[in-house]
């Protein structure tokens, strides 16, 4: 979510207040005169933000913070404005400070008039107080302005002494503002002059947004037995080259159900997924197809790719949109678990046309999926080698790679029961951890007359 607004910039001094009476928060000490407790509701819900953007109203309202609102938006992230979302009854400094404390990312916009605005200054010195990660933006005014306040030059020097002036903000505030400025103007951000091309600036804005809040990584497996092997198997024998950063490459995972290719495509993912500009992994394509629910995973892929305009009438529309978008933006998409072509067709329609150094990942057990959308890349997965096998058993069984004392020959048998499919190894292992070896005996002779029921439709 966003916060983002002005009408705290024309508020009359009587609400640009102190707290309620015993709390204290960020504008503290902004006005002469505090509103009493019963004035303003303080029962306000605990928000969770996104963003905050941070800057004064009648300077960019309309212009960079409109447009930075728009593309925020267009990431799927939801907006909180005050005009919008702030009602009569809210008592403003407390629906703020909780906006900005909750926010994962602050955006302050630095505009030419931004140090006649107390809240502006106020909300500077309370993000730096946070953990959360701060962008500056320098509109029209340059970072040495933010560090000449008490030199008497650059833009905001005349509003300080102003402030002085009036005597309503104590010298420790003014102070604590200062330096709020003079740190901030140390962040790595993006400066803005007359002639700049706005609307590119905003948009590698927008992409340093999503590389900053990108998810945490994909949790891969519990344990990861083997898996570096098999991803250098997989680079070895399946990327082109290594010009495969630069050139576009779709890719295919082939193996029947509990193989690991879900597995695969995940260490894949976190593996590649920095290097790009945006990325997805859509879980479950051909169960959501079967179900009707293809439409929610599209949407799901807009939603990761911070594709703007994301209120599609039906899936047609969504190609097109998705299709102008991922033209000019070098993706890493990950379809898992595909069992009809139509589905990769409409989720990843152009995949002729897509930005270099962009990567798809098809994983299916249907081959023919794979050689009717032209897939020529395509790695078969492979059983686990047997010492891999028994440690990914071991592992679950024990919470140790290897056996315990006299349970070695039942382990054997368990691994060569499994075919090396890392399902089954985590599956048994499970099922037997902490039972006796009578009940190893027992259950190693059913498996030898049918397997369990979830194997056996996952190798289906």
């Amino acid at each position: 979510m966003v916060l983002s607004g002005c009408f705290r910039c024309n508020l009359p001094n009587s609400m640009a207040s102190t707290s309620a009476a015993g709390e204290t928060g960020p504008f503290d000490g902004m006005a002469p005169c505090s509103p009493s407790s019963g004035t303003y509701s303080t029962l306000m819900p605990k928000p969770s933000y996104d963003v905050f953007i941070n800057h004064r109203g009648p300077d960019v309202k309309h212009t960079i913070a409109s447009a930075l609102y728009s593309i925020i938006t267009g990431m799927l992230m939801t907006v909180f404005l005050d005009s919008e979302e702030l009602k009569y009854g809210d008592f403003l400094p407390k629906a703020i400070e909780a906006a900005m404390s909750s926010a994962l990312l602050h955006i302050a916009i630095f505009s030419e008039r931004y140090a006649e605005s107390p809240w502006c200054l106020a909300e500077l010195s309370f993000m730096l107080k946070t953990d959360a990660k701060i962008i500056p933006i320098f509109y029209h005014v340059e970072p040495t302005d933010l560090r000449s306040v008490d030199q008497g030059e650059g833009a905001y020097s005349k509003d300080f002494k102003k402030h002085k002036e009036k005597g309503r903000y104590s010298l420790d505030q003014l102070e604590e503002w200062r330096m709020a400025l003079y740190k901030a103007s140390f962040f790595t951000g993006q400066i803005i002059k007359n002639e700049d091309d706005e609307t590119r600036l905003l948009k590698n804005i927008g992409n340093t947004i999503l590389k900053v809040l990108k998810p945490a990584p994909l949790v891969v497996a519990k344990y990861p037995v083997g898996l570096n092997e098999i991803m250098e198997d997989f680079e070895v024998n399946t990327f082109q080259s290594a010009q495969a950063y630069q050139m576009v490459q779709v890719v295919g995972i082939w193996g029947i159900g509990g193989s690991g290719k879900t597995t695969l495509a995940k260490e894949i993912y976190n593996r590649r997924s920095p290097l790009m500009e945006s990325s997805s992994f859509i879980f479950g394509v051909g169960d959501a197809a079967h179900k009707g629910m293809l439409r929610n995973k599209q949407l799901k892929l807009f939603k990761d790719l911070g594709v703007e305009g994301v209120a599609v009438d039906n899936i047609e529309d969504g190609l097109t949109r998705i299709a102008r978008h991922l033209r000019s933006v070098r993706v890493l998409v990950v379809l898992d678990d595909v069992d009809d072509v139509d589905q990769l067709d409409t989720l990843m329609p152009i995949k002729d046309s897509l930005c270099e150094g962009s990567l798809i990942i098809v994983t299916t057990r249907e081959n023919e999926v794979l050689k009717s959308w032209g897939i020529s890349s395509v790695y078969k997965m492979k059983e686990l080698d047997p010492f891999h096998a028994e440690q990914l058993f071991c592992w679950h069984a024990f919470s140790k790679p290897i056996s315990l004392d006299g349970f070695e020959e039942l382990v054997k048998q368990f691994v060569k029961a499994s075919n090396g499919l890392p399902l089954s190894l985590k599956e048994f292992g499970a099922q037997l951890c902490g039972t006796s070896h009578e009940f190893w005996e027992c259950q190693l002779d059913k498996i030898s007359r049918v397997l369990p029921r979830n194997i056996k439709e996952a190798q289906r």
